[in-house]
């Protein structure tokens, strides 16, 4: 009879260890589940934000070349029209008004 209740004993005691593991477990896994939602939202918004700055930068590179190329046009528009102020012995005031006039139409 005592040895049956040493058994019973015993398996009572593993009984209780293995409930204590599973719930241990199982409370792993929700911590687990609750930092990988975590993750995820820091993830999202690293997605966003990167997002927002490659689009600025895209923006900044491309008012940088429309601001150069509309420098260099202007650049070279008032050479050709002090060369052909020289050639054609007008002044450069005339020839811009002619080349505005010509582009007007």
């Amino acid at each position: 009879m005592e040895t049956m209740y040493f058994t019973f004993g015993v398996l009572t005691m593993i009984a209780m260890m293995l409930v204590g593991a599973v719930v241990y477990c199982i409370l792993k896994v929700f911590k687990q589940e609750k930092q990988i939602k975590h993750v995820e939202q820091d993830i999202s918004w690293l997605r966003n934000d990167m997002s927002d700055r490659f689009r600025d930068s895209h923006q900044q590179i491309d008012n940088v070349y429309t601001n150069a190329r509309d420098m260099a046009n202007a650049y070279t528009d008032m050479r050709i029209d002090k060369l052909e102020a020289k050639l054609t012995g007008a002044n450069e005031a005339q020839v811009q008004l002619n080349n505005k006039n010509l582009i007007k139409g």
